[in-house]
């Protein structure tokens, strides 16, 4: 069985309590949702409409507090996954939103959409493979447009016990931030973040004895962060055009 046929089987089995198996919505986790969009929106140009998609988007918590954060936007999102059962469950959660629904594999985006943002958060470590992603969401960007990646570091400790453990977690000793940051240019994109975020305790007073924001400006506690967070852009030419790699299809908007 292959790992795509892995992944599509686990999430499929586990869909229907994932949110409650999983505790999704925590500080923490809702820290990283923040910077995804901070730094998605900081790189885009100011735009009428933004077309944004999300790969591996699972049961939607993803969407449903960027939406919530970015009302004052007009966003046209896309969310997509492996598992259909898993994107049942997403529309339920995001009935309230407009959202386009797709079942692919993020190697091979089933559709002919281009985004001005394309973002993945935990998940490509579940992907078959990292660097046909990395071209499919070159492909699938506009000029112009924005990638986001957020990752586990897997020399955190937590994460590392994990990784080592669960089999469809060893692809986190790979996708690792300097591989990704490295496929990502070597696919014509221009980094324009790349860093860590460390844990964020719901609690305030615990915040005060763990200042998460401060250590990121440490270098030495990079291994400590618990996710990484990388953005890269498409350029764009005088005349408007794609200055990614040569050869890539020219999909309608």
């Amino acid at each position: 069985m292959s790992a795509r046929e892995d992944n599509l089987q686990h999430y499929e089995a586990i869909a229907d309590h994932f949110d409650t198996t999983y505790n999704r919505e925590n500080s923490n986790q809702l820290y990283k949702i923040e910077q995804i969009s901070k730094v998605m929106f900081e790189n885009l140009q100011s735009l009428g409409r933004y077309d944004i998609m999300e790969l591996g988007g699972g049961t939607g918590i993803h969407a449903y507090h960027l939406l919530e954060a970015n009302a004052h936007r007009d966003i046209r999102y896309t969310l997509s996954d492996i598992s259909p059962r898993m994107i049942e469950k997403a529309k339920v959660r995001l009935a309230k939103f407009d959202v386009d629904y797709i079942v692919t594999a993020a190697e091979n985006l089933a559709t002919d959409k281009t985004f001005d943002a394309i973002f993945c958060s935990g998940a490509m470590h579940h992907f078959e493979d990292a660097r046909a992603s990395i071209e499919s969401i070159r492909d699938h960007l506009k000029p112009g447009g924005v990638v986001v990646v957020c990752e586990p570091i897997v020399w955190n400790p937590v994460n590392f016990v994990k990784a080592a453990k669960d089999s469809l977690e060893w692809s986190q000793f790979t996708v690792t931030r300097s591989n990704v940051a490295r496929m990502l240019q070597e696919n014509g994109l221009s980094m324009k973040v790349n860093r860590v975020l460390h844990w964020r305790a719901g609690a305030e007073f615990v915040r005060q004895l763990w200042p998460f924001e401060k250590l990121e400006d440490y270098a030495f506690l990079d291994t400590a962060a618990v996710m990484y967070l990388l953005a890269a852009t498409k350029g764009v030419d005088l005349q408007g055009n794609d200055e990614s790699e040569v050869g890539s299809p020219n999909f309608s908007a």
